[in-house]
């Protein structure tokens, strides 16, 4: 008899994973009402009702295993017992459903610490509360001269907030309150990214006021 969890058992667990992802990740950062993750988990639906629909298991079994880094799951208290909550399925369901192990893919690989870049930070300046902080930064390289502005929450979430062209800028970042970053900087800069004016992680919510000389 096959014990293997059917193409319906691997979709429901599939998108309650994703689910149970989106809600409790401490690394979502949603920019001025923009959810880039709540949007790729979205898109990693669609693509798995495909497959549902098709009733192509392989394909869908494929695609289950492009979330990296599953196996943590399984060690947070509650998590079997939330996805029998969503799903109605024991835990060896489950377990059978969802690939434990790190994927393995290397394309798209980002190389950090590169020789050829040499990063100085500025500043690292925390909020009046100590809960978050901001952190301003240059990296040059034959090819490029940038200063950078990033902002950490208190959960160790990270996310880019301003970038521009050029190192040794007058530029000055410093807490207004607890949750208001001020920017001054000058209109003459070219900006490679501004990512926003708020920001949220989980429940923390952090304004950013751009103020251009």
């Amino acid at each position: 008899m096959d014990n293997q969890p059917t193409i319906e058992q691997h979709h429901t667990i599939f998108v309650a994973t994703l689910d149970y992802l989106l809600e409790k990740s401490p690394y979502r950062v949603i920019i001025d009402q923009h959810d880039d993750t709540a949007e790729r988990y979205d898109k990693l639906k669609q693509r798995a009702e495909k497959h549902y629909r098709n009733g192509n298991l392989p394909l869908l079994q494929r695609l289950i295993r492009e979330i990296a880094g599953l196996a943590p799951l399984f060690k947070e208290e509650g998590f079997l017992a939330s996805m029998r909550a969503r799903t109605g399925y024991e835990a060896d369901i489950v377990t059978q459903s969802l690939p434990a192990g790190l994927s393995k893919r290397k394309r798209n690989e980002i190389t950090i610490n590169d020789p050829a870049i040499s990063y100085k930070q500025l500043a690292a300046l925390f909020s009046p509360d100590n809960k978050r902080k901001i952190k301003v930064w240059e990296a040059s390289s034959p090819d490029f001269l940038i200063t950078g502005v990033d902002l950490q929450f208190g959960s160790g979430t990270q996310t880019g907030v301003y970038m521009v062209d050029g190192v040794d800028l007058d530029i000055e970042v410093y807490w207004e309150d607890n949750n208001t970053v001020v920017i001054e900087t000058r209109a003459d800069y070219f900006v490679r990214s501004k990512h926003g004016e708020r920001y949220q992680s989980q429940d923390d919510v952090v304004r950013v006021v751009y103020v251009v000389r």
